[in-house]
């Protein structure tokens, strides 16, 4: 099957219709996509997952991706790359498609760390979705927006066991006495590419990693906190539900991370 090319979406692609679609979303550094192979290969592998008629081909999407980051001379955004399903019965083509836009962070983020709140939501953990980066973001959208009237920049979900799971748009990691810690793929967590590259970064200056599964009480007693994705990168976290965490500031080791992590 081949990919179509034009800048129009059918009305009854299902990624139209029913949400049916992979994106990935990458950050620019002076115009070079920041690991730009990884996210590939997890667009690329969820498609395969999730039965796509059209299976990606990396070659292809990282000469059209360059293409549009030099056709509009683009330097230090973020790029999403998309990915409908079609619809085989009817004969509509399964589309890739590139939008950008401004990175929503700035310095007083990074500065003073931001507040989140647990959701009032549950992460369904045995969802055969959860552990892929699909269209189907309308509960976290959901989630985080009745909760922005907190004051919050990210809200965290409890999977269905009530342990420590994802942010509406992060992946979350803690501290606690040294060790590093992060809640473990099947507590319902899309594994993110910025978490994987933080882990492998704080394993390499010999800090202990712990991916498993934590409560509410040992997150909100920890001494640092911090969220990742592409965009932000490594932001830290100072406030849970209204209340500081650890001593209310971005902490040593976040900071040391942020900084290996920009290296």
């Amino acid at each position: 099957m081949e990919l179509m090319k034009k800048d129009t979406i059918l009305v009854n692609d299902w990624g139209v219709l029913l949400g049916f679609g992979l994106f990935e979303t990458l950050r620019l550094h002076d115009g070079r996509p920041f690991l730009l192979t990884s996210h590939l290969d997890r667009l690329i592998t969820s498609a395969k997952a999730l039965m796509f008629h059209y299976q990606p081909d990396a070659e292809e999407l990282t000469g059209r991706l360059n293409d549009y980051i030099l056709d509009r001379q683009l330097r230090n955004e973020g790029v999403r790359i998309s990915l409908t399903y079609g619809q085989g019965a009817s004969g509509t083509e399964p589309r890739v498609f590139f939008t950008h836009r401004p990175v929503p962070y700035g310095a007083a983020d990074y500065q003073n760390g931001i507040a989140v709140a647990i959701s009032p939501y549950k992460k369904n953990q045995f969802s055969p979705i959860v552990n892929h980066k699909t269209f189907n973001q309308l509960e976290n959208v959901v989630s985080l927006r009745s909760m922005e009237s907190l004051g919050v920049k990210e809200c965290i979900f409890l999977n269905t066991e009530g342990e420590v799971a994802e942010g509406s748009k992060s992946n979350l990691f803690f501290t606690k006495d040294g060790v590093v810690f992060t809640p473990a793929k099947d507590c319902g967590i899309l594994p993110g590419i910025t978490r994987r590259r933080v882990i492998d970064i704080a394993r390499r200056q010999g800090l202990e990693v712990r991916e498993g599964r934590f409560g509410a009480r040992q997150l909100r007693d920890c001494d640092e906190c911090f969220c990742t994705n592409a965009l932000m990168e490594i932001m830290p976290v100072v406030q849970l539900d209204g209340k500081p965490l650890g001593l209310g500031k971005p902490g040593g080791m976040t900071k040391k991370l942020a900084d290996l992590y920009r290296r």
